[in-house]
C-alpha cells in the first residue's frame, strides 16, 4: 500500500491499482481529490480537507475509509464496490455529508456503512443496499453533531452503539421516515448551540426504538436525547 500526502489543490487518480497488504490511500490533502476506475487490494484510507469524488472504485476484503473536512459540498460516491469485509463495514465515513449515488455495491460485509468517531452525514437521495450484509444498518459509534449534517432515509436504520457525548454545537437534520436505534445506555446531551432538526411528517414518521431488559425482566426503552443550557 502507498500513501500520498501533503499535495495541495487537486489530485486526480485514474485507472490505478493499489496492491500490497496495507491500506493504500491519501492523507493530509488540503485540496480535493477525484478517484476514478481504481482498485484497492487491501482497502483505502482517504483524508482530505476539500472535496472527494469516487467513481468506479473497488475494494475486496477491506473497507474504503473516507474522511472529508469540506462542509460546503458533499462527498460523492458512485459506481463503488466494496465487498467481503466480514469483520467491518464496506465503507467508513467521517465528516460532513456524503452522497451515495448510482451503482454502489456493498455486499458480504459486516455492515454496509459505518461512521467514524466524530460522526458523519448521509445526504437525501443516497441509495444504499437494503440487504446482503451481516448487519443491514448504518453503524454510529456515538450520537455526535457537526457542521451541516443530515441523516437521510435510505431504508437502513442508524444504530447508535454506545456513549453519551455532550454536543456543544453543530447541527443534524433527520429526514422524514428515518429510523434511529440506540444501544443500551446510548444517547446524547444537546448543549447551548447544538441543533437537532427532526423532520417527520404525517405519512413518514421518524422512528426511535430499541429495547433492553431491566432487572424485573420487563422490556424498557432506551436511548435518550437531553437538552441542557440555553436554547
Amino acid at each position: 500500500g502507498a500513501e500520498i500526502t501533503g499535495v495541495p489543490d487537486l489530485v486526480i487518480v485514474e485507472r490505478c491499482e493499489f496492491e500490497g497488504a496495507t491500506l493504500g490511500g491519501f492523507g493530509g490533502l488540503n485540496g480535493s481529490i477525484r478517484i476514478v476506475d481504481t482498485s484497492f487490494a487491501s482497502g483505502s484510507a482517504i483524508s482530505v480537507g476539500g472535496l472527494v469524488h469516487l467513481d468506479g472504485v473497488s475494494s475486496d476484503g477491506a473497507p474504503i475509509m473516507l474522511r472529508s473536512e469540506s462542509w460546503a459540498y458533499p462527498t460523492l460516491i458512485e459506481n463503488v464496490t466494496s465487498v467481503n469485509n466480514t469483520s467491518g463495514p464496506g465503507v467508513s465515513i467521517e465528516g460532513p455529508n456524503y452522497l451515495f449515488g448510482n451503482g454502489v455495491t456493498l455486499q458480504n460485509n459486516r455492515t454496509p456503512v459505518s461512521m467514524g468517531p466524530s460522526g458523519a452525514g448521509v445526504m437525501p437521495g443516497s441509495v444504499l443496499p437494503a440487504t446482503g450484509n451481516t448487519l443491514d444498518r448504518i453503524e454510529v459509534p456515538e450520537f455526535r453533531l457537526g457542521s451541516w449534517r443530515e441523516w437521510a432515509n435510505t431504508g437502513l436504520p442508524y444504530v447508535v452503539n454506545s456513549g453519551f457525548p455532550a454536543n456543544y454545537g453543530g447541527s443534524l437534520t433527520v429526514e422524514p421516515g428515518t429510523n434511529i436505534k440506540f444501544g443500551p445506555g446510548a444517547g446524547a446531551f444537546l448543549v447551548l448551540d447544538a441543533t437537532l432538526n427532526l423532520e417527520g411528517t404525517r405519512d413518514e414518521h421518524l422512528g426511535r426504538d430499541g429495547k433492553e431488559s431491566n432487572d424485573t425482566g420487563a422490556q424498557a426503552p432506551f436511548g435518550q436525547l437531553t437538552r441542557t443550557g440555553a436554547a
